[in-house]
């Protein structure tokens, strides 16, 4: 759920004057109320709070170069507060009856944390963090080397919740089995970050892995 500050959330009037946003490379149209973006949103506060924006006036936005489905999961969050994991053309909900091993889930997350971190929309991060350590199981079952390529790719930095999770993850809690078959096919940003994690029999043969020297805050900046 959201979690936005009452002193920081303005009351969306429903008859305010309503702004287009295009979106992905076809321009799909999303049809919104400026003040559920600005809201949630630096980036939207930012563009459509300044009159030296075009946008502003205008009310008309383009992000060209981000995906319709995943824009559509963040406009669902932004009215209801709720993240909605769904297929890309807006959908059937993702579950465990269509999406078993969370393989689909945890790569929708990524994407959504990546749009997330473009929109300066923290408290989506936040929440999106605390989704995944609940009881989803999804850091387990649902993340495969390709969608951890795609959140180091994205959200690459010591600054991200999102990467130290994964991180943390795989170097204290999953089965070194895992590491050993799949180190090959993780980015060298998550190596870099675990070296400081590992014994030096990771680099050997039988790649353990020992405990974490120190705990991690998982909030994001």
């Amino acid at each position: 759920m959201s979690n936005i500050s009452p002193r920081k959330r303005k009351l969306c009037d429903f008859s305010e004057k309503t702004v287009t946003i295009l979106v992905g490379p076809l321009l799909k149209s999303f049809t919104i109320h400026p003040t559920m973006l600005i809201n949630h949103s630096r980036y939207f506060r930012a563009m459509l709070s300044a009159h030296t924006f075009k946008e502003s006036y205008e009310k008309v936005a383009r992000l060209r170069e981000i995906d319709a489905g995943i824009f559509q999961v963040y406009i669902t969050y932004v009215y209801s507060g709720n993240i909605v994991l769904s297929k890309h053309d807006g959908g059937e909900e993702y579950g465990k009856d269509n999406d078993s091993g969370g393989v689909m889930r945890f790569q929708t997350l990524v994407q959504l944390y990546s749009l997330a971190n473009y929109l300066q929309d923290i408290n989506l991060k936040n929440n999106i963090i605390d989704y995944l350590m609940g009881p989803n199981e999804l850091l387990t079952t649902g993340a495969t080397a390709t969608a951890i390529t795609l959140a180091f790719e994205t959200n690459v930095g010591n600054s991200s919740a999102l990467c130290r999770l994964l991180v943390d993850t795989y170097l204290f809690s999953c089965n070194p089995k895992f590491l050993q078959e799949s180190w090959k096919d993780l980015p060298w940003a998550l190596h870099r970050q675990s070296l400081p994690w590992m014994g030096s029999s990771f680099l050997g043969q039988d790649h353990g892995v020992r405990t974490p020297v120190r705990g991690r805050s998982l909030q994001a900046p």
